[in-house]
């Protein structure tokens, strides 16, 4: 296991990852989870860093992200095999002093570097790591197979989509209270595709990645397993009420 195992985020990061895994969110090494590590966090593994490698350039600078470190998972990984393999499948990176490139310090042993949607996770981070003043941050990116396969069969309006959600699920509705957010996945521009989930998520609980998977933020690794849970729920119980024959009879109240 490691120097990993002891450090308890990294100890909770690394059941995330086996979790999501396990219920089939990261086929063929998709999807990634990160977070910004705290001072504390850092003094705990500081005699473990390595700052020899190069900074390697990122699509978009984020200049309120220099000298932060990410734990992330690597490129094209089984996250499941997380607490087999932890210092292969996950790393730490340290952005540049001016939030314009990012190198390796901890991890990625196996010799894959992090998640090709690190330039997204950071944007995200740079954009909501310091909501409702707490510093720690969270980024998580799923592929939850009803709530995808709902996209291919609802309209892709978010206040529509959100209610259908919330009627499907009493738990979707307290971990989406401001509903979800939607983006066309087709979207292949990776500045263009942070920028968006970013601003999505500023005002919206998740963001659907249109036919592709979720895109979530939090301040807690265990909240933001359970609101991945709590949205994939209500999309497979949504999907089996379609599949009733002569409809559904009725559906909660909201109003």
């Amino acid at each position: 296991m490691g120097r990993f195992q002891y450090e308890n985020l990294f100890s909770m990061f690394i059941h995330c990852c086996e979790v999501g895994g396990k219920r089939g969110w990261h086929e063929r090494g998709g999807g990634a989870l990160s977070v910004v590590l705290d001072a504390d966090t850092l003094a705990q593994i500081q005699s473990g860093l390595d700052f020899s490698k190069p900074f390697l350039p990122l699509e978009k600078k984020v200049e309120n992200m220099g000298r932060e470190f990410i734990l992330v998972t690597g490129s094209e990984q089984t996250l499941e095999d997380a607490p087999r393999y932890p210092e292969d499948i996950c790393g730490v990176v340290q952005v540049s002093p001016d939030g314009s490139a990012y190198r390796t310090v901890m991890g990625f042993e196996s010799g894959v570097g992090p998640t090709q949607d690190l330039g997204m996770h950071l944007m995200i981070h740079s954009a909501l790591s310091h909501r409702n003043g707490k510093r720690r941050s969270i980024v998580y990116h799923c592929h939850p197979a009803n709530l995808t396969a709902l996209s291919y069969l609802l309209p892709l309006e978010e206040e529509a989509f959100s209610k259908t959600l919330w009627r499907s699920g009493v738990q979707c509705l307290e971990a989406f209270p401001r509903g979800i957010g939607i983006i066309d996945r087709l979207e292949r521009d990776p500045v263009k595709l942070g920028e968006s989930c970013a601003e999505k998520l500023k005002k919206r609980d998740g963001v659907l990645l249109a036919f592709h998977g979720l895109v979530l933020h939090s301040c807690s690794l265990m909240d933001t397993v359970g609101k991945a849970e709590a949205v994939e729920k209500a999309a497979e119980i949504r999907l089996k009420l379609l599949q009733v024959p002569g409809g559904i009879l009725q559906e909660p109240d909201l109003d």
